[in-house]
């Protein structure tokens, strides 16, 4: 799955198979299978919140893989009908611009919607560029916004959050998946693995999983929560992209 807007892969596009039960969600890589198809002519439908929804015919045939792309295109940035020819002697008509394209945020909030639909447990998924530019880069000023969640201020530092209304010490962050411990409390002789956000940069973050319950692959000392940090990759997007 690719938005060829902003020339990124889709995660967790739901794919069916309409009159089955046979359904599932794009990976990372926005690839997807599904098996135990039945053979013969299917329709493949995608489907992806802000976006416009996709149906194509598949011919499946025993034993052998049927592949089908798909594009999505974002609701409502189709193109409009071309105006009809003016009238001789009427009022010249607007004058037609070749095709720009303008990409807003929607774009991060599809992915943070469709992430928190696919998830096995309750959590909050948000994308790192809704807000703009946060005050020195503290991820901890971001996610301030988030329910449940509230900061632990040192002067204007925003170090650690509660959810739930427990200590940060329950709290556990991670990044992509890998548990993060305090390198400030050990620095000072310290024996807590709480997190501080003084640590970490929002620059290179694309979204942030804030876990309400746990799973069973999460840590058990994280009674109030768990938040994640999902890195940017270059592997999210088709192509090449030079920023300057």
């Amino acid at each position: 799955m690719l938005s060829p807007v902003t020339q990124k892969y889709l995660r967790n596009v739901e794919v069916t198979i309409p009159g089955t039960r046979l359904a599932t969600f794009t990976g990372d890589d926005g690839f997807y299978t599904l098996t135990q198809v039945p053979a013969g002519p299917r329709d493949v439908t995608v489907s992806y919140t802000g976006y416009d929804s996709a149906t194509a015919r598949v011919n499946v045939s025993p034993g052998t893989i049927a592949t089908r792309d798909f594009e999505l295109v974002a609701t409502g940035s189709r193109p409009a009908a071309s105006p009809s020819t003016t009238a001789p002697g009427s009022p010249a008509g607007p004058i037609k611009l070749t095709e720009f394209i303008v990409s807003t945020e929607r774009e991060g909030n599809a992915k943070a919607i469709m992430e928190q639909r696919a998830a096995l447990n309750v959590k909050n998924v948000i994308a790192a560029d809704i807000f703009g530019d946060i005050t020195g880069g503290n991820v901890g000023e971001f996610i301030k916004y988030l329910p449940a969640v509230v900061i632990d201020y040192n002067r204007s530092d925003a170090p650690a959050v509660r959810i739930g209304g427990l200590d940060p010490k329950y709290v556990g962050v991670s990044v992509d998946g890998m548990r993060m411990a305090s390198a400030q409390d050990a620095a000072f002789g310290g024996d807590s693995r709480q997190f501080e956000f003084e640590q970490s940069s929002i620059n290179s973050v694309e979204a942030i999983e804030v876990n309400k319950t746990p799973t069973a692959r999460m840590d058990a000392d994280s009674p109030a929560g768990a938040i994640n940090f999902r890195s940017k990759s270059a592997f999210d997007r088709k192509g090449r992209e030079i920023t300057a």
